[in-house]
């Protein structure tokens, strides 16, 4: 009898000490959670009774063969893939680094292999990876579905008002007359086009890699939560208020170019010796918006979520260190630069997206505070 209690405590401690880690990563979510699920909800009611229509969520993850082929196998190789190769990469660099020159202590390869396998395969980080795709993979559907229904909900469109600000800011000058005084040579302009083409890695790489080996639970919890505050206060609500399509769609959409014909004239003539990224995916969304085919994209220009989460990830950059907040300042700089550039959006487009990205930041730190959540897991 004695045996078969102890035999059950030694189980029960087995079960316990396996679900620690769920039970951590729930708690480290707790305030994102309920924040996507009110997100969602909110996006669901606001569909339905304004457009007739759902996001698809429902319906999209109404069953298995739905839920991993039309959403958690493209997730996993558009969005998790990355991610993966890109440490997979620096790991082996930081292995042979280690080994070879990294004198002291001085241990085998093969003890660094099996001692970063420990460390990549330690269950409180994949479960918190799991986890977080888990609720972020809905999360981003809604999101696509309501950008998509955005200019069917609008109640004015804000371009013309949006340009006048910017010669207003920059004395009577459209801002994109700056930028190509600096990066106007081919060569410029396509470096541009491929550091704004490099967000998408950037930016849905970060929240994987700050889960992942960011041992600080404080910061964890502040980027992860501030990164779907940007999608859900920026990329939904303001770009609802504030329904704009941005400098490259006025001619197309408006049929008036609003003193930016000049810009994409300009585009279009490197771009027919040197092909542009943005050139491609403006049509590609333009098509999409006169068909009435895009289902997960959408036109909206203010605020900037490329601006706003390049900024989040060089405030989470800061908190490493000085070089690593430089680094990440000057790619944030760039993105500014490159969504005037490129068309995408107006100055301040951008200018706002700084704004609010930032105090988003701030306030999430100082609500840290007062709940006093821990710096380390």
């Amino acid at each position: 009898m004695q045996e078969r209690i102890e035999g059950r405590s030694v189980g029960l401690n087995y079960l316990l000490r396996a679900a620690r880690p769920i039970v951590d990563a729930v708690k480290e979510f707790k305030l994102l959670i309920p924040l996507i699920v009110a997100y969602v909800l909110a996006v669901e009611v606001i569909m339905m009774v304004l457009t007739n229509r759902t996001s698809g969520l429902l319906s999209g993850y109404g069953n298995i063969a739905n839920i991993w082929h039309g959403h958690l196998l493209p997730y996993l190789i558009h969005r998790v893939g990355p991610f993966v190769i890109v440490s997979a990469m620096v790991g082996a660099v930081w292995i042979l680094f280690s080994h070879f020159y990294r004198p002291l202590p001085r241990v085998s390869l093969s003890h660094r292999i099996i001692k970063t396998l420990k460390f990549a395969t330690a269950p409180e980080r994949l479960v918190r990876l799991c986890i977080f795709i888990m609720i972020f993979m809905p999360f981003m559907t809604s999101f696509s579905s309501f950008k998509a229904a955005i200019p069917d909900l609008a109640v004015r469109e804000w371009d013309f008002t949006f340009a006048e600000i910017d010669r207003t800011l920059h004395g009577q000058t459209d801002p994109w007359h700056v930028t190509w005084a600096l990066f106007g040579s081919p060569s410029g302009t396509v470096f541009l086009d491929q550091v704004y083409s490099s967000w998408f890695l950037v930016v849905f790489t970060a929240p994987f890699a700050c889960l992942y080996f960011d041992n600080n639970a404080s910061r964890r919890v502040r980027f992860i939560t501030a990164h779907a505050l940007l999608w859900m206060v920026l990329g939904s609500a303001m770009a609802w208020a504030f329904f704009s399509v941005g400098p490259c769609y006025l001619e197309p959409i408006y049929g008036v170019d609003a003193g930016f014909a000049p810009l994409m004239d300009k585009l279009y003539a490197i771009n027919e010796t040197s092909p542009l990224t943005a050139i491609v995916l403006q049509e590609t969304l333009l098509d999409a918006y006169q068909g009435g085919v895009g289902k997960y994209e959408g036109l909206s220009a203010m605020p900037s979520l490329h601006v706003a989460q390049a900024v989040l990830v060089a405030c989470l950059a800061q908190s490493y260190g000085r070089i690593a907040g430089a680094l990440a300042w000057g790619y944030a700089t760039l993105i500014l630069i490159g969504s005037i550039h490129l068309g995408w959006h107006y100055a301040i487009d951008g200018y706002v997206s700084v704004v609010m990205t930032m105090a988003i930041w701030w306030m999430l730190g100082g609500w840290q505070r007062q709940v006093q959540v821990p710096n380390a897991a």
